[in-house]
C-alpha cells in the first residue's frame, strides 16, 4: 500500500498485488471486499474500482476499435472504462470497473491477463 507521498497526483492509496495468478485473484477479492464494505455496498450491489495500468498497455486493453474492452464487458457483465487521462507522474492510465463483486473481480482478472501477455512477450514497458 502506497503512502501519500508515493503518488503525489492521487488522493487514493495504490495497492500493488503480485504473485501467482490465483494468489493475485484471492488478494484482489480481499481488497475489493474491503473497499465495497467501506462504500457500504453489498456483494450484489454495483460499486466502482479503479485499476492503474501502464500507459503503454491501455491501447492493447481497449483493442482495435474497442473490440477487446467490449469483449471484456460482455464476458464479465462489468462496466469497464479506460480513461484517456494519463497520470504522467506514474506513467499510468486509470481503468474504472463497475459492477457486482464477481463482475469486477472477473474484469480485473481479464485486464491482468492482458498485462501478463504483454509482460511475457517483453512488451510491457
Amino acid at each position: 500500500v502506497s503512502e501519500g507521498s508515493d503518488a503525489p497526483t492521487l488522493s487514493d492509496r495504490i495497492v500493488t498485488i503480485s504473485g501467482s495468478a490465483e494468489h493475485q485473484r484471492q488478494a484482489c477479492r480481499e481488497v475489493l471486499q474491503r473497499l465495497r464494505q467501506a462504500q457500504g455496498a453489498e456483494d450484489g450491489d454495483t460499486a466502482a474500482f479503479v485499476v492503474l495500468v501502464p500507459t503503454s498497455s491501455a491501447p492493447v486493453i481497449v483493442g482495435s476499435r474497442g473490440k477487446r474492452v467490449l469483449a471484456l464487458i460482455e464476458s464479465t457483465g462489468a462496466d469497464v472504462e479506460v480513461s484517456r487521462e494519463v497520470l504522467a507522474a506514474l506513467a499510468a492510465q486509470p481503468v474504472t470497473i463497475s459492477g457486482s463483486l464477481e463482475q469486477v473481480l472477473d474484469a480485473t482478472a481479464g485486464i491482468q491477463e492482458v498485462l501478463q501477455e504483454l509482460a511475457d512477450r517483453g512488451r510491457l514497458l
